[in-house]
């Protein structure tokens, strides 16, 4: 016998990279977390909860039951179809007690750098006439951080906007590290690698009393460093980690405190003393209809005395047996108190959210406005201290469900002012030939297990890189995805019973079906970067999912497949199927499963007329929109314009009246003068921009900083791993 002895490894805080161990854990307990050479200790770090992404988009919802009470679409036809909603004079009650006299709001100020720039706005003063800018370095991320075999590494894509500080750019790379760069000396100050992804959508610099200090979130970590020399600031939390939760979103520094936010294991806003860690307050998100989702995942502004997020979908996503009502504080801007996290107001855009419309942008606040762009293409305006809409809108009857159980909200909101800037889907906008009868689609069309969803939306138009408001010319400025998208119910099971009656009609099943549909019937569900590779139906449940169509005429089934069927094997099929449903059904061993993905055609483009991908301007003295303008281009379709590409990178506008955009999939970063819309600039990267670019100034001389990782969706590249710097 042999036995082979695994060496363990061992890093505390203060090593060379810095691990999530602190000094008072077990040595052989932490050691054991962290060495990958040793494959139990690497399956127990995999599963370790501090690493473990929240709110993910899993497709498993809960046991499906077929006997539910499923809505009466009769009736709520019979309903009102609008309901006018009138401007009102809320209360100053609704704000007593809410509203603090006193402020001691800093994160305008000079001494704090965000990734996100002045008021999260993405707006930076060039006083210089515009030229084109030229390439002033490219530095290789896979080279300044190289892979280190110790440490696991998610090798995901950067959509974190770097900070520049003191001739340094400050950025965190693919490989779970932060980089301090010197651009005059080319040469890294410092690296910090983590086993978790650090400063995901951002970080924060302040420099306070001779020193700086850099805090971002990392696991459940929110971490503070000293930005100079790298080493954390010990007084700090535990050694300069403070445990808090899982937290994406860029922090906000306000006078004495940290403002952030997290995602697991609860969705909440968190303030904690930047010098001590301690957490001064925590306040969650959701109400007690639902225990998932509302994430506040996307970004956060603080203003005198609130502060403004916005937050995510419920979940499970695509079906709400389990959460009935409005599941309030979901798809939602909410106003808190900054000195103790108390709600002050909230508005919802969309209730029970089925269709995963989380608003994702920052909001932002503007000569006295609250503006927040949307997923679902809305531009909200709102009054900062009441909540209040300051635009138009009504309530719109909304469609029943058809799925079991599912209750879904009898109105939904319809915004009319501002001009939303983007449309809803119909089948004006289909470009392919396609039998709509099996699509549904419109006003909040529920998913259904009869039908496939297909909507924009889902992931912009607008998403998390948010919006540009340019001070120079009161424009707001922003990207919107107009990509098709596809919700998908479906049922499964692990199990297939065993009926001796059946048998012949199990081997027909397995001659003729097994080899799509699988062993148990589940068929195939696979998707790439969220384009649907392989779709071969679930026959599970056929009595309640669109499979019944095609079960109940053999003229349905030869139009789907390339083999015969007799109308005497169809049948039998069709019962067997349906007697080991009702066995299943009575074990609760049949699944409600759910997917989204992209809606492409053969050729990978979308199914839908262009355009894509847009920049869209608003006049923020009307609040109308003054230009659009489609970015790059499917040559493919041989249009006469500019169809559009999605765009999941970001933008920054300047005081020269230039706006950047990068994020399409053709890899180009792209200038347009902010007044007009036209381009007057582009040049290709290696790589696709992934998140907002920077602006800063070195000796006097204005630059533009683009990470370039790709990005995860099809049609993007991983690599390589690239940060551009042009001179503008």
């Amino acid at each position: 016998m042999f036995i082979i002895v695994y060496p363990i490894f061992f890093y505390s805080y203060f090593s060379s990279f810095s691990l999530f161990t602190a000094q008072k854990d077990n040595i052989l307990k932490s050691s054991l977390k962290y060495s990958i050479l040793y494959k139990p200790s690497l399956n127990l770090y995999l599963n370790l909860k501090e690493f473990t992404p929240s709110n993910q988009n899993v497709n498993t919802i809960n046991n499906f039951n077929p006997f539910l009470e499923i809505e009466d679409s009769i009736t709520r036809n019979k309903l009102q179809e609008f309901i006018i909603i009138k401007k009102n004079n809320i209360s100053q009650n609704k704000l007593q007690n809410g509203i603090i006299s006193e402020t001691n709001i800093n994160q305008n100020s000079n001494n704090i750098i965000l990734s996100s720039g002045k008021s999260n706005k993405r707006y930076y003063n060039v006083k210089k006439t515009p030229k084109s800018p030229k390439v002033y370095k490219i530095l290789n991320l896979d080279k300044l951080d190289k892979k280190n075999l110790l440490i696991r590494q998610t090798e995901e894509i950067v959509q974190s906007t770097p900070v520049f500080y003191n001739g340094n750019i400050i950025f965190p790379t693919n490989r779970n590290s932060i980089i301090s760069y010197n651009l005059s000396e080319d040469k890294i100050n410092f690296i910090k690698k983590f086993p978790a992804p650090p400063a995901r959508r951002g970080l924060v610099i302040e420099n306070s009393g001779g020193t700086s200090s850099l805090y971002f979130n990392v696991g459940e970590f929110i971490v503070s460093i000293n930005t100079e020399t790298g080493k954390f600031n010990r007084n700090f939390g535990t050694s300069g980690f403070a445990k808090i939760g899982v937290g994406y979103t860029n922090p906000m520094i306000n006078g004495d405190d940290i403002i952030t936010s997290i995602v697991n294991p609860s969705s909440s806003v968190v303030s904690l003393n930047k010098f001590t860690g301690k957490i001064n307050w925590k306040t969650d998100l959701r109400d007690i209809s639902y225990n998932d989702g509302a994430a506040p995942w996307s970004g956060f502004t603080v203003h005198d005395s609130l502060v403004y997020v916005s937050t995510g979908n419920p979940r499970p996503a695509l079906y709400g047996a389990s959460r009935i009502g409005k599941n309030r504080y979901s798809n939602s801007v909410i106003a808190l108190n900054v000195k103790n996290g108390k709600i002050i107001w909230d508005f919802q855009e969309t209730s029970h959210g089925l269709w995963d419309f989380d608003i994702s942008s920052t909001p932002l606040i503007h000569e006295n406005k609250l503006i927040i762009p949307t997923k679902k293409g809305n531009l909200l305006t709102l009054d900062p201290l009441t909540g209040d809409f300051l635009g138009e809108y009504n309530m719109q009857r909304a469609p029943a469900s058809d799925v079991p159980g599912e209750i879904t909200s009898e109105y939904q909101i319809n915004v009319t002012k501002p001009e939303p800037f983007l449309d809803l889907l119909d089948n004006d906008d289909i470009r392919v030939d396609l039998n709509l009868e099996r699509y549904s689609f419109g006003f909040y069309e529920p998913p259904s297990l009869k039908k496939t969803t297909i909507l924009f939306g889902l992931h912009g138009g607008s998403t998390w890189p948010g919006a540009s408001i340019n001070e120079a010319t009161n424009q707001i400025l922003l990207t919107s995805n107009r990509i098709p998208w596809k919700l998908r119910l479906y049922l499964q099971s692990n199990f297939l019973p065993k009926k001796k009656e059946y048998n012949e009609t199990y081997n027909l099943y397995s001659n003729k079906c097994a080899s799509c549909h699988g062993p148990k019937r589940n068929g195939n569900y696979e998707t790439i970067g969220e384009k649907e590779i392989n779709y071969v139906p679930s026959l599970v449940g056929t009595k309640y999912t669109s499979a019944d169509y095609v079960m109940n005429s053999r003229e349905n089934f030869l139009e789907l497949h390339y083999f015969d069927i007799s109308y005497e094997e169809l049948n039998e099929l069709k019962n067997y199927f349906e007697e080991i449903d009702k066995e299943l059904l009575i074990k609760d061993k049949i699944y409600l499963r759910s997917l989204w993905s992209m809606f492409l055609d053969k050729n990978d483009l979308p199914i839908t007329k262009p355009p894509y991908g847009e920049i869209v301007s608003y006049n923020l003295n009307t609040f109308d929109i003054s230009w659009r303008t489609a970015i790059g281009s499917y040559s493919e379709l041989e249009e006469d314009v500019d169809t559009g590409q999605m765009i999941h990178g970001g933008l920054v506008s300047t005081s020269n009246k230039i706006v950047y955009l990068t994020g399409t999939p053709d890899k180009h970063l792209r200038a347009y003068n902010v007044e007009t819309g036209k381009l007057i600039w582009e040049y290709e990267m290696l790589n696709a921009g992934s998140s907002p670019p920077l602006i800063f100034h070195k000796n006097s001389r204005a630059y533009i900083a683009v990470m370039a990782t790709g990005g995860k969706f099809f049609g993007y590249d991983k690599s390589p791993n690239l940060m551009y710097i042009f001179e503008i």
